[in-house]
């Protein structure tokens, strides 16, 4: 069985009990602390869903395919310059391992984008279903594809069962 993700993702230290024995040379208050435990349990929650996947989808094959399709979420987000662009599974993925250099990360975006696009996913669920959603209707103007699988599929179908009928 993959990792199912942290059992309790919201996280919150009560108050007075900072761990001030390892912050002690910055001055955080309890919002930080929250934050930083809000940010721990999202990374959680995201190397969960990619283990979940196991290697019988993340293949060689499922990565090149992501770094292309991380390229085009670059250009995304070059094309709508102040925009939410909100990634896809593999897209994150790629976006992640991009960013563990992040001297290549900060070069890379500079050179592409004229700034380093931030990854802050520190946004409310509905926020985030909303930018999701406009990304999506983006991408399919820029590349005339879904951006997620399942639509593909859906799209697909749809078209097999309309020459069926016709034919």
């Amino acid at each position: 069985r993959g990792h199912q993700g942290p059992a309790n993702s919201s996280y919150r230290l009560p108050k007075g009990k900072m761990p001030t024995k390892y912050l002690h040379a910055i001055d955080v208050d309890n919002n930080h602390a929250n934050s930083i435990a809000d940010a721990i349990a999202s990374q959680a929650s995201f190397v969960g869903r990619i283990l979940a996947l196991g290697p019988k989808i993340v293949n060689d094959e499922w990565i090149d395919n992501a770094v292309t399709r991380y390229a085009q979420f670059l250009e995304l987000a070059k094309l709508h310059p102040n925009k939410t662009i909100v990634p896809t599974l593999d897209v994150d993925l790629i976006w992640h391992a991009h960013m563990l250099t992040p001297l290549d990360y900060r070069d890379d975006c500079i050179n592409m984008l004229g700034k380093v696009l931030s990854h802050d996913a520190q946004m409310g669920e509905g926020e985030i279903a909303t930018a999701f959603e406009q990304t999506k209707e983006r991408w399919h103007q820029a590349y005339g594809t879904p951006m997620v699988w399942r639509e593909q599929q859906k799209t697909a179908n749809k078209k097999k069962k309309e020459e069926n009928t016709t034919a």
